[in-house]
């Protein structure tokens, strides 16, 4: 397939009020006719990539005429009352409707283990193939995901701050400054293969703007920043220190600045910017733009959910987490061996298994503390257990179990993660933005697709992530809180007649698929204001 060419600027011609321009870069078999834009329409000059290197001139598309005459300040407003009420609004019963999701998490998790160790005649039943139970593994994945995608996402986005605290000082489990914090909350709270201080950077500081650049998980991320003292008050998921070899070293005796984020704002990034660490359109260029057949771009898609937790994520996370440590010690002239080196494109398993070979052993020594506790547990202590019960046949059935349990939960994490913000009607942005002015706001919504929303059984198994759109513009509130927000922010978008996606799940992971192959493109936002 030819390189994707980059649209060239777009030619206002009367658009008001809004200063942002935008284009649209499709793939297609045929070239698109010039047609004559009506008047006051976006004229937009398209770089069209097609099989013969072709450029197309051509007219925006029906997608944009809602900006002709859209008043953002308007429709901002109207939003912000609705945060506003929302925020106002959580208190005990959010928490108590989070407990209740975490029990039915509880049930699937403790469920399967039993179905798995309490009827070892289910080993025999799956005898042929090798013991694995499908449906205790079911049962297992469904409260791996559950506790990532809701209980753990929402909490360390500081959605039960407010109601799990009392005059500054924490007073239940689920305050992001606490939970998952340490080796043992790790364990307690929310065990996976990610490290929870290395998501909390690459979601919460990297994925979404950091709205409140004073709260301190936005000014330390790294151990070494703070003395002891603030580093307990420091409301990050977990802790983390650099080995000996990466620890920041002096360059002078320049004074520190306590808020070195806050100092650099280029630190910040929103979904669908450059730097997002989530963009799929930007992480899947090689598939993209390579020479393999569609058939053989599909496969790839399809294996790569079936691993993309372990192999691509947790990895990833952990080398934005040290690129920010890296940025952060350039920013107070000191030095950071930063392990992870592969540039603009994400760090996986593959990437830093080449790395140990070329001798780069800090990038495998990082990974293996990152899967350490989840991998043992999952893949070692259980087994054992098995093995205690029923041999080694069962530990054969409990092993095997397990990882079908992880695949699933790989698939399942897939369908309604990577979906989230792709699509040939979902917008991508070549300039940044304020956290919480008005285009915030708008990005949110045009830059996000929503799933099947409604009851809390429906949003369990969609991981409660089918909020997406009023999760990227309030992503501080609790899960009872977007059911709220939904249905209000999808009426004042029709109000103003800003594009609001809403579609199965299914229907979105084709708009995922094909961006990931190269079959389809996003709609690029060019300027904005």
């Amino acid at each position: 397939m030819a390189a994707m060419t980059i649209a060239t600027p777009v030619a206002l011609a009367g658009a008001r009020p809004l200063k942002a321009t935008l284009s649209r870069r499709a793939v297609s078999a045929r070239a698109t006719p010039v047609r004559a834009a009506p008047r006051g329409a976006l004229q937009v000059r398209a770089a069209i990539a097609l099989d013969y290197n072709a450029e197309t001139p051509m007219t925006y598309n029906e997608t944009g005429k809602w900006r002709e005459n859209f008043d953002l300040a308007a429709w901002a407003s109207e939003v912000r009352q609705v945060e506003k009420e929302l925020k106002a609004e959580i208190g005990e019963d959010d928490v108590d409707h989070l407990n209740k999701i975490l029990t039915w998490a509880n049930m699937f998790y403790y469920g399967g283990l039993a179905v798995l160790f309490a009827t070892p005649f289910l080993t025999n039943i799956f005898s042929f193939i090798g013991g694995v139970n499908p449906i205790a593994a079911f049962m297992m994945s469904t409260a791996i995901c559950a506790r990532w995608t809701m209980v753990g996402h929402h909490v360390c986005h500081g959605g039960y701050n407010t109601a799990q605290s009392e005059n500054g000082v924490v007073t239940g489990r689920f305050h992001r400054r606490t939970f998952a914090k340490g080796l043992a909350r790790r364990i307690s709270d929310w065990m996976d293969w990610m490290m929870p201080e290395a998501w909390d950077v690459e979601h919460n500081h990297l994925h979404h703007y950091q709205v409140r650049t004073s709260n301190p998980i936005a000014i330390r991320s790294r151990r070494a920043i703070a003395p002891a003292s603030a580093r307990d008050a420091t409301p990050s998921c977990l802790f983390f220190s650099p080995t000996r070899s990466q620890r920041r070293r002096p360059k002078t005796k320049k004074k520190q600045t306590p808020d070195l984020v806050a100092s650099s704002a280029s630190f910040l990034r929103q979904l669908g910017e450059s730097a997002d660490p989530d963009l799929v359109e930007r992480n899947m260029k090689p598939l993209r733009t390579g020479n393999l057949p569609m058939i053989l771009r599909y496969g790839q898609v399809v294996g790569l959910a079936l691993i993309w937790k372990w192999f691509y994520y947790a990895p990833n996370t952990m080398k934005e987490m040290y690129q920010r440590r890296e940025r952060e010690a350039k920013k107070a002239g000191e030095d950071f061996e930063n392990p992870f080196k592969t540039g603009e494109l994400p760090s996986t398993v593959a990437t830093v298994a080449a790395g140990a070979f070329k001798g780069n052993f800090a990038a495998l020594g990082e990974t293996i503390k990152c899967f350490a506790p989840y991998a043992l547990f999952q893949f070692a202590a259980l087994p054992a257990l098995g093995y205690a019960v029923g041999g080694a046949q069962m530990a054969t059935g409990v092993l095997l179990t397990s990882i079908l349990a992880d695949v699933i939960t790989n698939v399942h994490s897939f369908i309604i993660i990577a979906t989230n913000h792709v699509g040939d009607d979902i917008y991508r942005f070549e300039s940044e933005t304020k956290p919480r002015s008005d285009d915030f706001y708008l990005r949110a919504v045009i830059g996000s697709a929503n799933f099947r929303t409604g009851g809390d059984v429906n949003d369990f198994f969609h991981g409660w992530l089918n909020y997406q759109i009023e999760h990227h513009m309030f992503p501080d509130i609790s899960m009872k809180s977007y059911q709220k927000a939904q249905p209000r922010i999808k009426a004042i978008c029709e109000k103003h007649g800003v594009p609001y996606v809403q579609e199965s799940v299914w229907k979105r992971l084709v708009q995922l698929a094909d961006v990931m192959v190269g079959k389809r493109s996003m709609l690029v936002w060019e300027r904005g204001d």
